[in-house]
């Protein structure tokens, strides 16, 4: 079973809260894959400290996602208040 069987076997959807099949995102010919760590509130910091404290897992974690497109690039998104984790 290939990697996005398993994400879609599993049931895994987005946390943006319209519940969108991850796998659907990875099936497509993507040419960039984002990170959207900007929180949409000021006191919300969870992507703030994942960034901050475990820095190397979310680049392992693109690795991985980034080597399911032929030449995609990865973007982390940050806001500019938050430049200590770029």
């Amino acid at each position: 079973m290939s990697f996005v069987e398993t994400i879609k076997e599993a049931g895994i959807v987005g946390a943006g809260g319209a519940g969108f099949p991850t796998y659907v995102k990875l099936n497509a010919k993507a040419e960039y894959f984002i990170i959207n760590a900007a929180e949409c509130e000021p006191y919300i910091t969870a992507d703030y400290r994942r960034l901050k404290e475990q820095p190397k897992e979310v680049i392992e974690g693109l690795k991985i996602v980034l080597s399911l497109f032929e030449n995609a690039q990865g973007v982390i998104a940050v806001e500019n208040n938050k430049k200590d984790v770029i």
